[in-house]
């Protein structure tokens, strides 16, 4: 099991009708230079050992992290963290798609903000 946190805010843009579509990108851009940097930090550069092999699948559990309880509903959940998603599925050299090698599981908690990722590998 490999785990790490991001530590960087992270609020749903996606309903915001004055929102600006650049400044959504730039949020969206740093959370996943945040995510690769994280994961570099961790893993160094590279992939976890063994991950081209057949025999098992990525379980990848994301945890938005927020003060004061201020919870998103679940497709908003969704889309906030979906860059962390993308830059997981690159670094893991995957598809994050429903037919790839990763099921992903999505959650909530209190705290300071961040992302917390767990990623561990499921045998077949």
């Amino acid at each position: 099991m490999i785990s790490f946190a991001i530590p960087i805010e992270t609020q749903s843009q996606k309903h915001r009708a004055s929102g600006h579509w650049a400044v959504r990108a730039r949020a969206r851009k740093r959370l996943r230079e945040a995510t690769a940097l994280c994961w570099k930090n961790q893993l160094g550069i590279g992939r976890p050992a063994g991950e081209r092999t057949n025999n098992f699948r990525w379980l990848v559990s994301l945890t938005r992290v927020s003060p004061r309880g201020k919870f998103l509903d679940d497709d908003n959940l969704r889309y906030v963290l979906k860059p962390v998603r993308d830059e997981i599925a690159k670094q893991l050299g995957v598809d994050d798609g429903p037919k790839g090698p990763v099921e992903w599981e999505y959650h909530q908690g209190r705290g300071e903000w961040g992302v917390e990722v767990i990623l561990a590998r499921k045998e077949q």
